[in-house]
């Protein structure tokens, strides 16, 4: 295992949550930065942000997260990390079971429960099945 700051790449992250997600961004750089001037160079950012955006509705920091890290960008040694290939699941819908959230479930996860059924996993490996199965009755 290589170890990455000894050939001198760093990796920062800017994120947000909320009762339905968030997001997370990984950035990099060849600068160190301590915790305290990682979170200066956001600060100064999201100021920045509000002040380019002036012309529109701006309530919290969901709606700013791209500008910010954008600006952070342009204005600072830090670059994302290129993704070659990503998979995102809905969080959810049962992995064992196809029926349970329908066709909100999106083509990933039904793969992934193909695969579970496969390796001999049932609706019934589901924690919440009985509980689910018992509340119907």
């Amino acid at each position: 295992m290589v170890d990455i700051q000894m050939i001198g790449i760093y990796f920062y992250s800017v994120s947000y949550g909320t009762m339905e997600g968030g997001e997370d961004t990984t950035l990099w750089s060849e600068d160190y930065y301590t915790q305290d001037v990682w979170k200066q160079m956001i600060f100064d950012s999201v100021t920045k942000a509000i002040r380019e955006n002036n012309d529109r509705y701006i309530h919290d920091y969901e709606s700013l997260h791209s500008e910010v890290v954008e600006i952070m960008i342009r204005d600072y040694d830090v670059h994302k990390i290129p993704i070659q290939e990503s998979i995102s699941f809905f969080g959810w819908g049962s992995l064992f079971d196809k029926d349970d959230w329908n066709t909100n479930r999106g083509k990933e996860l039904n793969e992934l429960t193909d695969h579970l059924l496969k390796q001999g996993f049932t609706a019934e490996s589901d924690s919440s099945y009985k509980y689910r199965k018992g509340s119907e009755e």
